[in-house]
Formats: C-alpha cells, structure tokens, sequence
C-alpha cells in the first residue's frame, strides 16, 4: 500500500471489534493509524483538532445510530465517512449513505480492502 500516513478515527461502542478491527487494519497497512471513539461526542472533539483523514463509523443491524451518523456528517461534511456493520442489508446501506456516508462496506469485508477504501476516501478529502 501508499507509504502515506492516514488517520482514521472509528466509531464504535463495541470495544472487542474496535480492538480486532484495528488490529487487523493495522497488520494490513502500517500506515494507518486508528483513533477511537465509544460515542460520538468523544469524537466531536477529535474531529474539532483536525487530525482525523476519515471516519469509520460502525452501525447496529438495525440501523441504530443512523441518526449520530446524520449529525456527524453535518457537523463535519467535509469529513469522509464510511459506514460499516455486521450485515450487508441493502436498507441499512441506503440507511447509512443517507444519513451521509460516503459508503457502506460490510465487517467482513478484508483488512486490505478496508484499508483500500480508507485511502480512496482520504485522498478524495484532500
């Protein structure tokens, strides 16, 4: 992958998948670097210093936390948001991108494929 650094922040109250995630997302490219926020308030004030490239932002099955997303989006629209859960359910996808992700990528999608994504969309950012 790019030798270029980029921060990604995940959104996650689920601590065990931020952990596995991150882990995983880091063997694939050394080159990211994964912040964490348990709620979206912890990561308003990550947002606010600026050091963040894209956000991943991890949904309930049943579209909970849609609506933290939606504010997210207009507080930062600038900032890529990529939506990720457990399922691939085509209305939790239109859910997210409506609620403004950029996309939906399913948990079980491969690290270097998340981390792919993830430097697509910081590039589309700067």
């Amino acid at each position: 992958m790019s030798d270029s650094n980029i921060k990604v922040l995940y959104i996650d109250d689920d601590l065990a998948r931020v952990a596995g995630t991150a882990q995983q997302l880091q063997e694939a490219d050394r080159g990211i670097t994964i912040r964490h926020a348990a709620i979206v308030e912890d990561a308003a004030a990550l947002l606010r210093n600026g050091d963040i490239d894209v956000v991943l932002f991890g949904l309930q099955n049943d579209g909970t936390g849609c609506d933290d997303l939606q504010g997210l989006h207009e507080d930062w629209p600038d900032t890529p948001i990529v939506a990720t859960g457990a399922i691939n359910d085509m209305a939790l996808v239109k859910r997210s991108v409506a609620c403004g992700a950029r996309l939906f990528i399913p948990a079980s999608l491969k690290a270097a494929k998340v981390c792919a994504i993830m430097r697509q969309q910081a590039q589309k950012q700067a």
